[in-house]
Parts: C-alpha cells; sequence; structure tokens
C-alpha cells in the first residue's frame, strides 16, 4: 500500500475522551484522523474539523491494511473500548499492539495508550503511583495489562487514568437512573476513589502525546482521592437528591494514586483541581 507523506494525528477510538484530545490538536493546526466504528458518526467527526475513518478492532482481519495507513502520522492515540458484548482481547490488547506496530514502522514518534487504574489490584486504601506493581490476576485489567507490557516494550507510553467524568457523563446525572444508583450502593462509604474530569484527561493526553518518554507509565486523576461516601453525598446535592444510603464496612478499600510525579514528568496542571471542583456546575 502506498503511503502518504507524514503528518497529523491519528486518534483510534475517537469518542468522549477521543474528541475532546482532536479538538486541542486541530486548535494548534493539527491534522487529525479519528477513527469510529460507527457510519452514522462520520458527520460529527467531520463536524469538528477531524477526517473520520471507519475502524473497527474486533472484525477488521487485515487491520494492517487499513486505508488508515495510506497515510503517516507523527502521533497516535489509542482510546478504544469494545461495545456491549464486544470482544475483550481485540479491543484492549491484539488490536493497539497492532496497530502500534504499524505506526512505529511507519515512522511515528509517539504511540500512547489511554489505560486505567483499575490495572492496580490494591484494595487496603495504600497508595499507588506511576511505579508501584500492578498485577491483575484475571478478566479485562489482565488484557489491559498484558497489552500495556507489549506496548511499553515497543516504545509506546501508557497513561492509566481514574474515574473519567465531566459534562453529559456525571455521577450527577448517574444518581438520576435507578439502574446505576444500584450499582452506586454496591460499594462502602469508606473505600477510596480517584477521578479526573474529562477535560484534565485531554490535556494529559495532549501533553503524553507532546512530549511522552518511550516506554513509560503515566498516571491521570485529580490528585486528590476521595472517600466514596463523600464523593457521592455532594454529587447528590448537586443533582438536587437525597445522598443514596451507602452500605459500611464492606471488604475493600479500594486505594489512592499519587500522580505528583506524571504532574512534575508533563509539567501538567488540572484545572479541577478536586472532585467538588469538577462536580460543582455539572
Amino acid at each position: 500500500m502506498k503511503q502518504e507523506s507524514k503528518s497529523g494525528a491519528l486518534i483510534l477510538g475517537c469518542g468522549y475522551l477521543g474528541v475532546r484530545v482532536g479538538r486541542i490538536l486541530s486548535s494548534r493546526g493539527v491534522s487529525v484522523v479519528a477513527t469510529t466504528t460507527r457510519p452514522d458518526r462520520t458527520a460529527e467527526l467531520e463536524s469538528f474539523g477531524f477526517e473520520p475513518a471507519l475502524l473497527n478492532f474486533e472484525n477488521f482481519e487485515n487491520l494492517e491494511e487499513s486505508a488508515v495507513w495510506r497515510r503517516g502520522y507523527e502521533v497516535v492515540l489509542c482510546a478504544t473500548a469494545p461495545g456491549r458484548g464486544g470482544s475483550v482481547e481485540a479491543v484492549f490488547h491484539s488490536g493497539p499492539v497492532r496497530c502500534a506496530r504499524k505506526a512505529f514502522e511507519a515512522g511515528a514518534k509517539r504511540f500512547v495508550l489511554v489505560s486505567t487504574t483499575g490495572v492496580y489490584q490494591q484494595d487496603d486504601g495504600s497508595w499507588v503511583t506511576e511505579e508501584s506493581p500492578a498485577k491483575p490476576s484475571e478478566g479485562r485489567y489482565l488484557t489491559i495489562r498484558t497489552a500495556e507490557d507489549e506496548l511499553l516494550s515497543l516504545g509506546a507510553s501508557v497513561l492509566r487514568l481514574g474515574g473519567l467524568y465531566g459534562p453529559g457523563r456525571s455521577p450527577v446525572e448517574w444518581l438520576r437512573r435507578p439502574e446505576m444508583r444500584g450499582r452506586i450502593l454496591q460499594g462502602s462509604r469508606e473505600a477510596w476513589m480517584n477521578w479526573i474530569r474529562v477535560e484534565d484527561a485531554a490535556d494529559l493526553c495532549a501533553l503524553v502525546l507532546d512530549r511522552g518518554a518511550p516506554g513509560t507509565i503515566y498516571l491521570g486523576v485529580d490528585g486528590h482521592p476521595v472517600r466514596r461516601g463523600d464523593f457521592y453525598r455532594f454529587a447528590a446535592e448537586q443533582a438536587g437528591l437525597a445522598p443514596p444510603d451507602l452500605p459500611s464496612g464492606l471488604p475493600g478499600m479500594g486505594k489512592r494514586c499519587d500522580n505528583r510525579s506524571t504532574r512534575a514528568w508533563l509539567g501538567f496542571q488540572p484545572r479541577f483541581l478536586t472532585y467538588r471542583a469538577g462536580l460543582t456546575g455539572l
């Protein structure tokens, strides 16, 4: 396949987070190719000034031969997620790894995987950093962790994000939905949670694309862990609802994420320093 000259950025999985990253890059004059699995989203992506492309890790047998690779890219962000009932292995592991190999072979300077703090299995309330052990034993977190290691060995960067929320997707809205409220009630009020608002997550993605070091893990949280009960009590206040009656004393205290190193390495300054600042106005 003939390849056009290398330029711009490729966002694999241009959804809730990816769109915001793409708009940051576009505002700098960077051309953005944005992928989606849904043909009905191409007009939306075009409206943001992106070049849309259809790409599905789950059913694209010849992923490396996709028309997406007719051009090269300076940087690639992978922020994909499987749809309901989708293949976790394809979307979180084999797809990103195959794309990273292709991107680096074509001369990309950086490939960034958007990962999750869920790969940390610490559940005793202890502090974790970028260098803490992350050893999930099974499920999607093990799949993601396996992909992380392979990508890091290729020279990619990994950004582990905490709970992502923001306009149109926030605990203020979740508390109004019975099925989500039921899930919230399953966790202990004393357990620790780690969050980041989507605008800050997008800023971090852009920073790692700009200056991330090869083979390095970064941690994307607001830096202020919060007890589950305190978080949802404040969210309920913002929603004008009675606070959920969370159970107490359940097993599992979660973990507390410390990303001071990431902030120093990248010069990252969150716009929303705490969950209170992030939830206010939503």
